[in-house]
């Protein structure tokens, strides 16, 4: 069984359009710091920096493939404590609720 509330009448196209929330747009790359390696130490530090994205909610931060950390909306900045012994590639999106930027990329080599 259906019911019918009523029918739509008029024209379409007069009707106001809201505007969606953008995607976020693309941190400004992703850049790492200078690193000490030292030899009394199974970690060492790794600043990483990168730029606004602009209408982001937050940061998604991964090292090899696997997610670091999520970063509030104003973050610029994330000091990793990484594992010495191992080639390091971090990725970096931006995200809101209607999706997420595309990825930027930065490498570092093992610290021995």
């Amino acid at each position: 069984m259906s019911a019918s509330t009523g029918e739509a009448s008029g024209l379409i196209d007069v009707l106001p359009v809201e505007p969606g929330l953008p995607l976020p747009g693309n941190p400004g790359g992703l850049t790492i710091g200078q690193t000490v390696c030292s030899p009394n130490l199974n970690y060492y530090s790794v600043p990483l920096s990168w730029g606004d994205a602009g209408n982001e909610t937050g940061y998604r931060l991964y090292r090899n493939g696997s997610l670091l950390a999520t970063l509030g909306a104003n973050a610029t900045a994330h000091d990793d404590q990484a594992p010495k012994g191992e080639n390091l590639a971090y990725t970096l999106e931006a995200f809101n609720k209607v999706g997420v930027s595309e990825r930027v990329q930065a490498t570092l080599g093992a610290c021995q």
